[in-house]
């Protein structure tokens, strides 16, 4: 996290501060805040166990509020978060010594209305011997990022003169007007009872008018909201929490899933049954309660039926008769493209597995190599679908419905988010097809050389619900489990030959990778550019089918020479290559040679194979006559420091099953000898994952041979020392180097 996360993941912290800092309102909130009743914002004193922390944070609280004013047709939506840390070292307080934040906005929401929002700040600080020293708001220093047609403004606040041993308290707040059409779904919200910092205690308070409602989860052992009235008789929700230590976050840690959570909607409903409502976000929410963490899971039919929802060809003429205009229906317009092209290729209906799978893969050449074959005007396609996985179930789940291919539609949320069971947003739902039979295809994965087969590491492993399309519409919902790859079927493999240069100082390093499944998706954007993928395009038979402009044709619309765009292409991947192969191994890695051999776009050709050729001089070191060579960081580095500590503390979770192998020879300089070479050997392994070494020298090459297994998605936090003992072979070999021996 940094200093704005909080903000932004706060209960709707947009980080936003004032541009009027002077005005009456202003005045008002800064009274209300800094002359809190409230003692906890008087505490100084830290618990002795955090006096090695950077900063402690005292006491945060957080009031949120939603109202109708009596007799204006608006809502009102109040955030307020006040915070007190105390600053224990210099990187506490460069940490808290600047905050760069969002100002002021006014946005249209619809026809003649609009949001605004107002915002405010104020920073105070409390020095060691009792001096509290106020920050002129005048010292901020505003402006404005401008981009395309959209200007946001900003300012800076620089606290001065803070330092070890300061209490820094501040409250940013906001306060939105917002366009009033009846029933509104407010945006959702997950936020995190720790952060970089321990917090002594935080307090959230939620205020609700009579048509206010809210959905609210507590995971991970965060507490529940309790409702409560106050001395006035007000009606509110409040959440306390305390201690909490810092956050000890890693790349195997998905927070949302570890660390104390709250998930919050609110709603503002003018009615208490949405059951029949076709807003589907309220029919999603159900019957209204004021605090509710159940949503209709029966909702789920009707929203397969907005999903697969479009303009038929009746509706097409009414409207033209209506409107004298003729209204086109991109969707309806790509499923019948698909249907016709399949039509051409002979794929029969019958045979569902092949005809779902050949419409894939249609779908996809369509979009992603449409700038081929598609008009073109200032740069652009003239394309009004975005193809992601909601609109792949959409436009398969209507072909397949046409077709009368049996199927349902899936819904899951992210596993780096939450499991099924602890669903509670809308948009929280993903969404992918699984057309039906005894060998079922799952469809949830869609990018310009993704296979059918590929299952998109946002599903691995969760359940799902499935919802029926065809042959018996919207009626059955069933819980699925989504599968797990076999670790084979992500694979990475690199052969590596290096050989040093006369002087000794630098070495070349030759190597060729080999990826497939999802290894393969992380890569190919960065190796494969749209020009090799329109190569092999117009080697297959969806050339043929698809073609309408020729490819140069295309780029002279766009007003470009098509070599000076390969070109930069070319040009550009050769600079995140480099970029990559500095941050993999060392700073002075240049590439100095690339040639793509496959780019692993079919199913018969499934490996995307490329050659990379790079030279540095960091990993030889000269030491007296000898040489001591750096032999495990051609396996790439590790941060192995940086997230031990946090292996024990935590679940881990993986991205999806893999694995890995090297196979490296490095030729040794005549009149050399490496030692002990053979000693440098080790095997971990265990039900989760695998790490194993060993090299031999032979004929003058140094031969080594790596292979690296992650078989799950999931490791228990009571299983973590199988992981660590794996990471920790893996650290020792990249810290191992080889001592050249002159003879």
């Amino acid at each position: 996290m940094n200093k704005t996360a909080i903000a932004l993941t706060s209960l709707l912290i947009i980080s936003l501060v004032v541009n009027a800092q002077t005005d009456k309102r202003a005045s008002e909130i800064e009274e209300i805040i800094w002359n809190t009743n409230d003692r906890d914002f008087n505490i100084t004193e830290i618990p002795e166990k955090w006096n090695k922390e950077s900063a402690v944070i005292i006491c945060r609280n957080i009031d949120y509020e939603i109202e109708k004013p009596k007799n204006q047709f608006a809502l009102k939506e109040y955030f307020y978060f006040h915070q007190r840390v105390k600053l224990l070292d210099n990187y506490g307080v460069n940490y808290f010594a600047e905050h760069s934040l969002i100002g002021d906005q006014k946005k249209m929401s619809g026809f003649f209305r609009h949001d605004q929002v107002r915002t405010y700040m104020g920073f105070k600080v409390i020095k060691p011997d009792g001096r509290i020293i106020k920050v002129n708001p005048e010292q901020f220093e505003g402006g404005e990022i401008k981009s395309n047609s959209n200007t946001m403004k900003y300012k800076k606040a620089a606290i001065p003169d803070l330092s070890v041993g300061d209490i820094i308290d501040y409250y940013y707040c906001y306060e939105t007007k917002i366009g009033y059409s009846g029933s509104k779904v407010f945006d959702p919200v997950y936020y995190p009872l720790v952060d970089d910092f321990p917090i002594l205690l935080q307090k959230i308070n939620i205020y609700l008018d009579q048509h206010g409602y809210l959905a609210a989860k507590s995971l991970n052992g965060a507490p529940d909201f309790t409702e409560t009235i106050d001395s006035e008789g007000n009606y509110y929700l409040r959440l306390i929490d305390n201690d909490r230590e810092r956050a000890k976050e890693s790349e195997f840690v998905f927070p949302y899933r570890e660390y104390p959570l709250i998930k919050l909607q609110a709603y503002y409903l003018t009615s208490t049954d949405y059951s029949i409502n076709s807003n589907l976000y309220l029919r999603f929410f159900g019957k209204a309660e004021k605090i509710k963490s159940a949503m209709n899971i029966n909702s789920l039919p009707f929203i397969c039926k907005d999903i697969t929802s479009y303009i038929s060809a009746f509706e097409q003429i009414m409207i033209l008769v209506a409107l004298q205009s003729y209204v086109e229906d991109p969707f309806i317009n790509m499923v019948n493209n698909i249907s016709a092209k399949l039509g051409e290729k002979g794929i029969d209906r019958k045979d569902h597995k092949k005809y779902a799978t050949e419409a894939y893969y249609i779908l996809r050449e369509l979009y992603f190599r449409r700038v081929y074959f598609k008009e073109v005007s200032d740069g652009k396609v003239n394309e009004p679908i975005n193809l992601n996985n909601f609109t792949m179930t959409k436009i398969l789940s209507i072909l397949f419905t046409k077709k009368k291919i049996p199927h349902d539609i899936i819904f899951t949320v992210p596993n780096k988010i939450a499991d099924l069971e602890d669903l509670l947003f809308l948009d929280e739902l993903i969404t992918g097809i699984r057309v039906s039979g005894t060998d079922s295809i799952l469809f949830t994965n869609i990018s310009p050389s993704a296979l059918h087969t590929d299952i998109n590491s946002d599903f691995q492993g969760n359940r799902a619900y499935a919802v029926q399309q065809f042959p018996k519409g919207f009626d059955q919902t069933k819980i699925i489990e989504i599968p797990v790859d076999d670790c084979g079927k992500n694979f990475e493999k690199r052969q590596i030959s290096v050989a040093f240069n006369e002087e000794m100082d630098s070495c070349l390093i030759k190597e060729e990778i080999s990826l497939s499944g999802l290894t393969k998706n992380l890569w190919d954007t960065l190796v494969v550019t749209d020009h090799d993928m329109y190569n092999e395009f117009i080697k297959s038979d969806y050339f043929k089918l698809m073609a309408v402009d020729q490819f140069s044709n295309s780029f002279k619309k766009m007003g470009k020479n098509i070599n000076v765009y390969v070109e930069q292409e070319d040009a550009y991947r050769r600079t995140m290559l480099d970029e990559y192969y500095k941050s993999m191994y060392c700073e002075k890695m240049n590439l100095t040679e690339f040639k793509l051999i496959k780019p692993g776009m079919w199913e018969d050709q499934q490996e995307l194979i490329f050659k990379a050729v790079f030279n540095t001089g960091d990993l030889v070191l000269k030491v007296a006559d000898d040489y001591l060579f750096e032999i495990g960081q051609l396996a790439g580095c590790l941060d192995f420091e940086e997230i031990k500590d946090t292996l024990m503390y935590n679940n881990t979770y993986l991205p999806y099953p893999k694995s890995i192998e090297y196979s490296y020879q490095v030729t040794v300089p005549e009149g050399y000898m490496p030692l002990d070479i053979e000693s440098i050997k080790n095997r971990v392994e265990n039900e989760y994952c695998l790490f194993s070494y060993n090299t031999h020298f032979d004929k003058g090459v140094i031969n080594v041979n790596i292979e690296e297994k992650y078989y799950t998605v999931f490791i228990p936090r009571n299983e973590q020392y199988k992981f660590y003992d794996v990471l920790k072979a893996k650290n020792d070999f990249s810290n191992l180097k080889v001592l050249l021996k002159k003879l």
